[in-house]
């Protein structure tokens, strides 16, 4: 949750200059107004709207990262788990038929 009295307000075209985008120009603005209002990967950057213009935080964009990146390293050991044991199936398999 934002807290506007800690939290160092920014505009979501601030936000898009933090990172380099594929043209090296920054992400693109919809890409964060569609994290702040339908989120990525279950996940919302948290906003608020204040006159008509909707603001983040540095915050709130580290937060944000940081629960997209803790699902992102479950996924890569579970997938780990399947290879390994696809793996052992395969060995498994050649031995059996003598290899």
């Amino acid at each position: 949750m934002i807290d506007v009295e800690t939290e160092t307000l920014m505009l979501p075209r601030e936000v898009c200059r933090m990172f380099p985008g594929r043209s090296g120009k920054g992400i693109a603005l919809c890409t964060v107004m569609r994290w702040m209002l339908k989120g990525r990967k279950g996940h919302k950057l948290e906003s608020l709207l204040v006159g008509g213009q909707r603001y983040t935080t540095r915050e709130a964009v580290g937060r944000f990262l940081s629960k997209l990146n803790r699902g992102a390293k479950h996924r890569t050991r579970r997938q780990r788990d399947n290879r390994d044991r696809e793996m052992q199936r395969v060995e498994h398999e050649l031995a059996a038929e003598g290899f």
